[in-house]
């Protein structure tokens, strides 16, 4: 199948936010400092991650690669195992949604070191965007949920179903 051409939207549901997370006891502050740990300290440190080839390890690969960094992606079966991974300081670092940790940065217990998007976050004025950190072309910055149907699905279908999801 051609997704451009056998497939027509139908209703966007929600976008993922997306934001770079260290555990607590990571001696950094910031994006820079935790890549330069990531270079001087090639395979020791470990990213949690949905699986290979997942949003959460191709923002991995990608930003490695950028940073000429070996860092090791530890596959998780969802966000929450990743927090509560990450959490309990069993993995180093991850990329995930910002709003699904947010209890757990109110409580500080991980770090918010970068978030997706072109402006920074109300709740986190001091968190920079990777955008702000010259990492506008990260692949999974922008991602989002949403339906498609067929293209031969009748109009009156597609109009119906984006209405019931829109409301």
């Amino acid at each position: 199948y051609d997704p451009d051409k056998d497939f027509r939207p139908v209703a966007s549901l929600y976008y993922l936010l997306g934001g770079l997370f260290a555990k607590k006891s990571l001696p950094v502050n910031n994006v820079q400092e935790l890549r330069l740990l990531s270079v001087k300290n090639p395979g020791t440190m470990n990213w949690g991650t949905l699986g290979n080839n997942t949003v959460t390890d191709i923002s991995r690969m990608w930003l490695l690669d950028a940073w000429k960094a070996k860092v090791t992606g530890i596959p998780y079966r969802g966000g929450p195992p990743i927090f509560a991974a990450l959490t309990a300081g069993e993995i180093d670092m991850t990329w995930q949604g910002v709003y699904g940790a947010l209890g757990l940065l109110k409580a500080n217990k991980v770090k918010l070191l970068a978030v997706a998007g072109k402006k920074r976050l109300t709740q986190f004025p001091d968190v920079p965007t990777m955008l702000e950190l010259g990492w506008n072309d990260m692949p999974s910055a922008n991602v989002w949920w949403g339906v498609l149907m067929p293209t031969a699905v009748p109009d009156a279908i597609v109009q119906r179903l984006n209405a019931d999801l829109t409301a």
